[in-house]
């Protein structure tokens, strides 16, 4: 699909809400310089899922952000054909399991976990938590500080419990 088709089916009485209700809270933080509680250097990363599968990740310092390859190839935009910029990258930890004889895949993604976050060449170990299907990702430092992304695009990726960040 496209992000015009999505819109003409949403402004055509589709049976969604379009706007927040008025007590919702944006629980995520942002900022332009954003700073990591109690994190190191890390300007490769592997987010190695548990399967074999890894995707890799180089901080460019020119840009300030990361550059992600998988399967020996760049990860590009589709149509652009450019590098995709990735400036958070977050690693959830939690149960997968194949749950039908296709081989797809499904997860814990309610209650909380161990995970990472990486921006601008750092990391450190971060806890998510969720209370329902319907609730956001909360995403903290060990310390409770809760974790506040750079602006631009984010990579989140869930990863088996035996994965993680090499």
């Amino acid at each position: 699909t496209t992000g015009e088709a999505i819109n003409g089916f949403l402004a055509n009485d589709a049976p969604y809400r379009t706007t927040h209700e008025d007590d919702y809270r944006c629980n995520m933080v942002f900022s332009e310089d954003p700073q990591v509680s109690g994190g190191d250097v890390k300007t490769d990363v592997d987010v190695n899922f548990g399967t074999g599968k890894h995707m890799y990740f180089t901080y460019d310092v020119s840009t300030n952000d990361y550059l992600g390859a998988e399967y020996g190839s760049d990860y590009v935009d589709f149509e652009t054909k450019e590098p995709v910029h990735i400036k958070n990258i977050v690693v959830i930890k939690t149960d997968v399991w194949v749950c039908d004889n296709a081989g797809h895949q499904d997860m814990t993604l309610i209650g909380e976990g161990e995970g990472f976050f990486c921006v601008n060449g750092t990391y450190a170990p971060i806890i998510w938590s969720r209370t329902d299907e319907d609730a956001p990702f909360v995403y903290t430092f060990a310390d409770g500080t809760p974790v506040t992304f750079g602006v631009g695009k984010t990579y989140i990726a869930v990863v088996k419990t035996s994965g993680g960040l090499n």
